[in-house]
């Protein structure tokens, strides 16, 4: 691998992702700032300026869906390459899915890599399918389940302490393709859904208002974050201060 930049220092968001980072980024150890991630500031409160280069229509109307005392359910899955087109149209049953929604007063918001397209056949008013440039990170506050497979947005996700639901349907094929830094079972605080109808019994769970993951997710969190305070942007511009006197 060859690298078209050096970077003087790279931030984390924890202690425990320092020897991980060092060797990713081919950087030393003592250039790694534990400071947490900007992104994240925005979960714990507003921000002036979060607005610049979204797409205020669909952040305006999944907030007043929220607001009027919906479920919004996030799906985040990792890029799949099967013969370029998405996974999801084989494994989910539309017809069955907008039918649970509609019953629990839900949607359902679809977020997918830019280089997969899904055809939904079936009318699923339910579903709100993102641009593949939207960030999700200013709706996340409004999002009530999140449901995920590889994507690191999970640990992002844990400082807000809300269900997360894994659907890891190909985890075996994922493992021998790409592999992971840690064990996938120890560090995904969450149940597994392995088929569709496993995943919609999960999203019951969630809004029946059972959960059972809590202590899990917050021992994760504890581990991936040193600081939970939404003050990242802050602690990386004294940083910078700092190191230009």
């Amino acid at each position: 691998i060859h690298y078209i930049y050096k970077s003087d220092y790279v931030i984390a968001s924890s202690d425990s992702l320092i020897d991980i980072f060092s060797s990713a980024f081919h950087i030393d150890k003592n250039r790694i700032l534990i400071t947490g991630y900007p992104r994240n500031d925005i979960l714990f409160r507003k921000m002036n300026g979060f607005e610049i280069g979204l797409n205020l229509s669909i952040f305006n109307k999944l907030k007043s869906l929220r607001d009027q005392n919906n479920k919004i359910i996030l799906y985040l899955p990792t890029y799949r390459d099967v013969d370029g087109n998405s996974v999801i149209d084989s494994i989910f049953d539309f017809s069955k899915l907008e039918y649970f929604l509609e019953k629990n007063s839900a949607f359902l918001v679809l977020k997918l890599h830019p280089y997969i397209k899904t055809e939904i056949k079936e009318k699923c008013e339910r579903i709100i399918i993102l641009p593949s440039d939207f960030d999700v990170y200013p709706i996340l506050h409004y999002v009530d389940i999140l449901i995920t497979d590889y994507s690191s947005v999970f640990f992002d996700f844990l400082l807000l302490d809300k269900p997360i639901i894994f659907f890891p349907f190909d985890l075996e094929k994922y493992l021998k393709n790409r592999g992971f830094y840690f064990n996938y079972d120890e560090y995904t605080p969450g149940p597994k859904a392995f088929t569709f109808d496993e995943l919609l019994y999960w999203l019951n769970h969630f809004i029946s208002g059972n959960d059972g993951f809590g202590t899990q997710r917050k021992k994760i969190r504890d581990l991936f974050f040193k600081y939970i305070d939404g003050n990242s942007s802050e602690r990386i511009y004294n940083l910078i201060v700092s190191r230009k006197h």
